[in-house]
Order: structure tokens, then C-alpha cells, then sequence
């Protein structure tokens, strides 16, 4: 999980035997409910934070769940796919690499033990960009 709470404040979180995927939700159920998240692609994410088929899971829920691919996708649905890169460069005015240029074709899971900064670089840009799409 990657998380982006300013413009020097990005981290990169992975789960394991020591920090567990149900520890890493229960952080984002720590802060209130007026708090906003922004996300890339949240439809992938559903089943991790258990909202497939209930609207609210402790404070996330659709009120404050923001998808920048959903809104990129509103603002021109002539597109065929809605990469971090393209959302960064056309709505918050960011030219930061693409995953193609950071990870070639490595899956995020090859990656992750092949290139790790790549990968650390590649998740930290798309929080990153997901922060960014607020101030806009």
C-alpha cells in the first residue's frame, strides 16, 4: 500500500508476516470520517477493503472515496485506458515517468523483487498523483 499525505510525504507499505494486509486497513480506519480518500482504480481495490457489497467499511465509504481514473474517464471517455502518468499531466500539470519507463513490462510483483526503487518509485508516483488530483 502506498500513501501520500504531501508533497515530501509518501510511503510505501508491504504486507507481510510482521505488517499484516488487515493492520495496513485498520491505519486508514484510524482517521475520522470527514477525512477524504483518493485512489487510483478503486474497483480493484473493493474486495481489500471489504466494500464489494456493503457502501461503508468503518470511515471509508462513497462519500469520500475519490477514483481519479473514474473522473479522468468523465472528462474524456474517448480514451482506451487512463494510466497514473496521463492523469498527472493532464489534470494536475505533472510530468513524472511512466510505469513503462520505470518497470518495462515487469508485473508490480516481479518488480517488486527485480527493481525494487523502480517499484518503490512506480507506487510512490501513483499515490503521489492520487494527492495531487485533490488540489484540483
Amino acid at each position: 500500500m502506498a500513501v501520500c499525505f504531501g508533497e515530501e510525504d509518501t510511503y510505501f507499505f508491504r504486507a507481510g508476516e510482521e505488517l499484516t494486509s488487515g493492520v495496513l486497513l485498520d491505519l486508514l480506519h484510524i482517521h475520522s470520517a470527514a477525512a477524504g480518500y483518493m485512489t487510483l482504480d478503486l474497483k480493484p481495490q473493493l474486495g481489500l477493503l471489504h466494500m464489494i457489497e456493503q457502501k461503508e467499511n468503518g470511515c471509508l465509504n462513497q462519500k469520500n472515496i475519490f477514483d481519479n481514473v473514474i473522473a479522468a474517464y468523465l472528462l474524456n471517455p474517448l480514451k482506451n485506458e487512463y494510466p497514473y502518468e496521463d492523469i498527472a499531466k493532464d489534470y494536475s500539470s505533472l510530468m513524472i515517468p511512466s510505469r513503462v519507463d520505470l518497470l518495462g513490462n515487469l508485473s508490480y510483483d516481479l518488480a517488486m523483487d527485480e527493481t525494487p526503487e523502480e517499484f518503490l518509485k512506480t507506487v510512490c508516483f501513483m499515490a503521489y498523483t492520487a494527492f495531487a488530483s485533490k488540489k484540483q
